[in-house]
């Protein structure tokens, strides 16, 4: 394995813990993770796809009007609990 791909490994494995622990956004995971945002866009769309995150739309109310795109919020949702 070369050392670019543990490097990979650790940074997923940071990810999918932090959505393990908690609800989050795709900018906290940028900031927590250092991933840049088209990396943990397609990550999140790799979960949410295997059916491993619920995407939750946040309410805009009280957010600042500059803010034009949909936040979402990201849920963990392992297969085990879904098929209890």
């Amino acid at each position: 394995m070369r050392p670019g791909d543990m490097n990979l490994q650790r940074k997923v494995s940071d990810l999918l813990g932090l959505l393990v622990r908690a609800p989050r956004t795709q900018n906290e995971l940028v900031e927590l993770t250092g991933m840049d945002k088209d990396t943990i866009r397609r990550w999140l769309r790799a979960f949410e796809d295997e059916g491993l995150l619920v995407k939750q739309k946040i309410s805009r109310k009280g957010m600042p009007r500059d803010v034009s795109r949909p936040m979402f919020l990201y849920v963990w949702h392992p297969l085990s609990e879904t098929q209890a």
